[in-house]
């Protein structure tokens, strides 16, 4: 069996943007304020560093998660090969 190039779409048709990526970092906190009841409230500075290295690509049920040109995700079983360039 040879290789086939192409790209995935969608059951409704559309194109996809990628996976579905986990990522971790910090968000770095410029005040934080605990009030009277306990509570605490937060404000973040606005930066988060990412930490590129711990990316991972998110599954459901072993299968990859892809993410289409609206937003949606699908899982890998249910995308649609299509041969060729998109």
């Amino acid at each position: 069996m040879s290789e086939k190039r192409g790209h995935f779409v969608t059951p409704t048709g559309r194109r996809l943007r990628g996976t579905l990526e986990s990522l971790t970092g910090t968000a770095e906190v410029s005040d934080v304020v605990r009030k009277d009841d306990g509570t605490i409230e937060i404000e973040w500075s606005g930066y988060t560093q990412v930490w590129w290295d711990g990316q991972e690509t998110a599954t459901e049920n072993g299968q990859r998660l892809w993410v289409d040109s609206e937003g949606e995700t699908w899982p890998e079983d249910k995308l649609i090969f299509v041969e060729g360039a998109p």
